[in-house]
């Protein structure tokens, strides 16, 4: 089984949605590593773990309807980068380490996609399908609350149940019955609360780069490297998640 962390950035030309998979397995380890890193933003740049920073409010360093810590203490364009590269680091360490990590991203032209969120939502779900189809492995989505009546419609064609079985057995009184049942590869959608579960945040910073990987680089921010940071993701892009250490993912 894997759980699927979905969120989205955007900007005036593109919308990037991106659905960061997590073996059950591994679940516990990679949520402590992210608690550490959002533990650590709050000890060495004062975000106060009651206020969940999008990837662009870190890089704007707190300004804007994002603001998040106090203006005596905003972030540096330095200290905004680096918070943010560190973020996308704990996801590809855990994705090398661990295993059973993966990234699934897709980003639109604003312009040019009608209904940009639900076409670029309905790309991402086909691959997750072809994913899920491919290993066996059942996705279970959570996405942010705000977006329930987009995710609710879009899953409803992948997440129909199908009650026919594919293995009998036949027990001591020669009675015919079903083992188990071809259940659906992508289950309902669950939601919750931006900042009630910091793997949101993680599925946000990978939404974030993807989106910065279709931008012309901002020539202030060449030297930040944040046009490279795409590359930083490379276990956990780099096809298919290899199976979780303590065993094949579910």
């Amino acid at each position: 089984m894997q759980l699927c962390y979905v969120h989205e950035s955007e900007n005036h030309g593109h919308y990037s949605l991106a659905a960061l998979g997590v073996a059950a397995a591994v679940w516990p380890d990679l949520s402590a590593r992210f608690g550490r890193w959002r533990t650590g933003l709050r000890a060495r740049y004062g975000i106060p773990l009651s206020r969940e920073p999008r990837a662009r409010d870190l890089l704007a360093g707190g300004r804007g309807p994002g603001r998040f810590v106090n203006p005596a203490r905003r972030l540096t364009p330095e200290q905004g980068t680096m918070a943010f590269l560190d973020g996308l680091r704990v996801i590809e360490d855990a994705a090398r380490d661990l295993g059973g990590i993966e990234v699934a991203s897709v980003c639109l032209s604003r312009r040019n996609a009608k209904d940009h969120r639900r076409t670029t939502l309905n790309i991402l779900l086909e691959q997750l399908h072809a994913a899920a189809t491919l290993d066996q492995c059942h996705r279970y989505l959570l996405f942010d609350e705000k977006r329930r009546g987009l995710a609710t419609g879009a899953c409803d064609e992948f997440a129909a149940p199908d009650p026919v079985p594919h293995r009998h057995a036949v027990t001591d009184d020669g009675a015919e019955t079903i083992v188990d049942c071809a259940y659906p590869l992508i289950g309902n959608p669950y939601f919750r609360k931006y900042g009630e579960d910091g793997l949101l945040l993680a599925a946000n910073l990978v939404a974030h780069v993807r989106l910065l990987r279709e931008e012309e680089p901002d020539p202030e921010k060449l030297s930040l490297g944040i046009h490279r940071s795409f590359d930083i993701l490379d276990h956990a892009v780099g096809g298919r998640a290899r199976a979780p250490r303590s065993g094949k993912a579910a």
